[in-house]
């Protein structure tokens, strides 16, 4: 092999890409890549073939009843749990690297937060019969569109803003500390932390 050439490294067992791990997982990566691509094409085709959807709906939606209220229940509550620990994430990000604080003691209201909050949330339109039927799934029915704004959009829309400006203040205060970094000794960081621990 030309010892100038450039040659790429296989990042995962720290070798040469021609390493026999890196070869087999490129391989299986790439098999699995090529199932999938002849599974949709596949999957299109039929669809052409048959003209069976008129509609991106791929099923029946259910009838307005305890089936449907529990999916739309289940739809609204992970919905919002995904939405929950993406914030607690950001907010664990921004106390770490912002305020300098250590978060373990946070753990517990984390998953307070991002499981019991969706469950309350997810709740509220159950006990007010709002959902039901709404398009292709159930969820909170078409004549509560208020509930919707209410219950997703605009905490959504506002917890994505929040969010937005935590990173932006993570950024700026990564880059500031990137820029006057000169090593890893802080000796008023080190202080800090010797009180915490006692």
């Amino acid at each position: 092999m030309d010892s100038g050439a450039n040659v790429t490294r296989c990042t995962l067992f720290h070798t040469h890409s021609e390493d026999y791990r890196c070869v087999t997982i490129i391989t299986v990566k790439r098999a699995a890549a090529t199932f999938s691509v002849i599974g949709c094409i596949f999957m299109l085709f039929v669809i052409w073939i048959f003209h069976k959807y008129s509609s991106l709906a791929q099923g029946e939606v259910l009838p307005d009843g305890i089936l449907c209220n529990f999916q739309a229940w289940w739809l609204t509550y992970f919905d919002w749990c995904s939405l929950a620990w993406v914030c607690c994430i950001t907010l664990n990000l921004y106390i770490n690297l912002v305020k300098e604080m250590r978060t373990e003691r946070f753990e517990i209201a984390y998953h307070i937060t991002a499981w019991g909050v969706p469950f309350c949330l997810s709740c509220l339109p159950l006990f007010g019969d709002y959902y039901g039927p709404a398009g292709a799934w159930c969820w909170i029915s078409n004549e509560h569109m208020a509930w919707r704004f209410g219950i997703w959009y605009i905490p959504l829309f506002i917890l994505i803003f929040l969010m937005m400006l935590c990173y932006s203040r993570i950024i700026y205060v990564a880059k500031k500390r990137a820029s006057t970094w000169s090593g890893t000794y802080n000796p008023n960081r080190e202080g800090s932390k010797v009180h915490v621990c006692f």
